[in-house]
């Protein structure tokens, strides 16, 4: 919502009559390129960047929401213009760039930090931080570039009036300030165009970086400072090259009216080779003054370190994490991890969904899959490995991401550590082979994602269900994993509290984990009783526990009756001709049913014999416990 309250819904679903005034409105804006003040006037959210004092108005980022007239305005600059953009836009930069991604940056750094240990050169990382960059744009020099890269007179015009006498007032909370400020310089963050304009603005240094002939170097492509938006890194294997860059980046800086911050840019030496060169405290300066040599920093969310930036990065992810998939394994499409570092993330995902599930730290990994319909963590990152092969294939040919897959896939050997070579190794595992084939005539996105996704499922099933066999707690579960749909048993109609708690008796009981008293004397090798405590009559078997225990047997006779009931109605209707034992039908309802069964089954199934079974051991267990209480108290007072 902006300063005067309207929204771009009020647009999108206006009477024909209000949008034919709004094009009037907008025609003459153009015909004589000029907007009213009242229409430039911005509200302003401080949003705190997450790092330093909340009190600190320094550690807020100015976010401005535009009327929405002057954003059309915008949108429509940016549709006749945004092919001129990209034509003059370096390659190095991949910030608010269609048909790429910021890790594409990363990337690049990865890529050639991989070639420096092939190599055996070390590897240098300047992160240059610019204070407040997007707001120190002089507006004047930012009109000369447009007119630089071939901007037609009339956006040219329209631009530069959308900045002139443009004001803006604060809101905090839900008060508004009471006086508008200009804006003097800058592009306002939250403008339609602003990513936009700043990469037009910053465009020369890119230019000027690439054609120094400095920096880093994957064989004959420049790829020494990869960008996105304001976020710069100067990367190479030479400290003095390194240097010269970040000189060069200074002279821009102040010819443009920025400030790059001393203490905040830093130089990360990554450790790619045996023999590093020692380099104290103040090697590199930024303006005469010592730029701080770090051993680890952050680079588009991503964690660098001197030593393992994969398990810096893993360590990072988890910590900021609650349960979002993409926050965990952002970034590791790129890093690719492995061994020890893939082992503690895996062991990490697969303890979250099991917390989810109600489920037990042992249960069998198989069964959390099965029950889910999730895909392993090393799946899903190979998923994102793929993805990025995928959007690499279909850039451009004169893109630098594209260029390099072509150079590494047709040079480097299997024994490379090239992030291709690992990439070949990837696909090899889900018979994805021959990947040049692919940036030569690359597949739509849609295709690409229909036919890696057919692949990875392939395989992941065949992997679960083989490594199911090997567990005999998981025999009440019918091997069928369906990737991407919730297993039956899970589903449920009520999010009533106590339907929440059948399920988890439910799950423990399918997945082998729910504990009987002949369970604890088989662990502690016979030392404790396997006797039923409830009527010591027999060993508290499973078989005993759902159908022979003297103790429950009043709850069991009626339940039981209707589930025999439901159940041949059916079993009836499928036509099974197979032996049907009462326990695993009990547990699990679905075993003996095929996987696609007809609508009318499923939704009996589902709405009348599940409940009954969910009902029974629940049940059960509720009296087997409130039982064992009574005798534990008594134990207790005796």
């Amino acid at each position: 919502m902006d300063y005067y309250g309207i929204t771009a819904e009020n647009f999108i679903h206006a009477s024909e009559i209000l949008l034919e005034y709004l094009q009037l409105l907008i025609n003459t804006s153009f015909e004589h390129c000029y907007i009213p003040n009242l229409l430039k006037i911005g509200t302003l959210f401080p949003v705190f960047k997450n790092k330093g004092d909340i009190k600190n108005a320094t550690n807020y980022r100015g976010i401005t929401v535009t009327p929405t007239y002057s954003k059309i305005i915008e949108i429509i600059i940016k549709g006749r213009e945004n092919n001129k953009i990209l034509k003059h836009q370096n390659p190095l930069q991949k910030g608010f760039t269609a048909k790429s991604t910021p890790l594409i940056c990363e990337l690049f750094i990865e890529e050639f930090e991989r070639e420096n240990k092939d190599l055996k050169l070390p590897t240098y990382v300047a992160l240059l931080d610019g204070k407040s960059a997007f707001d120190v744009v002089v507006h004047k020099n930012l009109i000369r570039r447009l007119f630089q890269i071939g901007f037609s007179q009339q956006s040219i015009l329209m631009t530069s009036n959308l900045y002139e006498n443009a004001t803006s007032c604060v809101k905090w909370g839900n008060t508004l300030s009471n006086c508008l400020f200009n804006i003097e310089q800058g592009v306002r963050q939250g403008e339609a165009i602003s990513a936009d304009l700043y990469k037009v603005y910053i465009n020369p240094l890119l230019q000027i970086l690439s054609t120094s002939g400095l920096g880093a170097k994957i064989g004959n492509i420049n790829c020494c400072a990869p960008t996105c938006a304001d976020d710069v890194a100067l990367i190479s294997n030479n400290p003095f090259e390194l240097q010269n860059m970040i000189n060069i980046a200074v002279d821009f800086s102040q010819r443009e009216g920025y400030l790059l911050q001393p203490q905040k840019s830093v130089v990360l030496p990554i450790k790619t080779c045996n023999k590093m060169l020692d380099i104290d405290q103040g090697f590199w300066k930024l303006k005469n003054i010592d730029m701080p040599i770090v051993q680890d920093s952050s680079h588009i969310g991503i964690k660098k370190s001197q030593k393992d930036s994969t398990n810096a990065t893993i360590t990072e992810n988890r910590r900021s994490i609650t349960y979002i998939l993409p926050v965990l394994t952002y970034g590791l499409e790129v890093l690719i991890p492995s061994g020890k570092n893939l082992d503690l993330i895996q062991q990490q995902h697969k303890r979250w969904i099991k917390q989810i599930l109600s489920l037990k730290l042992n249960v069998a990994d198989p069964a959390i899959y099965l029950l889910s319909g999730l895909l392993p963590l090393e799946a899903e990152i190979h998923i994102k490995i793929i993805t990025l092969f995928g959007n690499i294939t279909r850039a451009e040919r004169s893109s630098l991401e594209w260029r390099i897959a072509e150079r590494q896939l047709q040079i480097k050997t299997y024994s490379s550590n090239s992030w291709f070579i690992d990439l070949k190794k990837i696909c090899g595992k889900y018979d994805i082979v021959e990947l040049e084939q692919y940036l030569e005539k690359p597949l739509t996105k849609i295709k690409w994602k229909k036919f890696t996704t057919k692949k990875i499922h392939k395989y992941w099933e065949g992997a679960i269900k083989t490594k199911m066999k090997g567990y005999s707690t998981l025999r009440y579960l019918k091997c069928e994993y369906d990737i991407g749909r919730i297993h039956h048993l899970l589903k449920t109609t009520s999010a009533n509290i106590t339907e929440i708690k059948k399920l988890s008796i439910c799950s423990k009981l399918v997945t082998g984990t729910y504990i009987l008293q002949s369970n604890k004397a088989e662990y502690s090798n016979y030392a404790t009783n396997p006797m039923c405590r409830l009527c010591n009559k027999a060993d508290e078997t499973i078989e005993h526990f759902i159908l022979l225990c003297e103790t429950t047997s009043q709850i069991r006779t009626s339940l039981i009756g209707k589930i025999l009931h439901e159940g041949s109605l059916v079993l009836a209707r499928e036509s099974l001709q197979t032996p049907i034992d009462l326990i695993t039908f009990i547990i699990n309802p679905y075993y003996y049913l095929s996987k696609k069964m007809c609508k009318d089954v499923e939704d009996r199934v589902g709405n009348h014999l599940v409940p009954l079974c969910r009902q029974l051991l629940y049940t059960l267990h509720s009296k087997r416990y409130d039982v064992l209480t009574k005798i534990d108290t008594k134990a207790n007072r005796k």
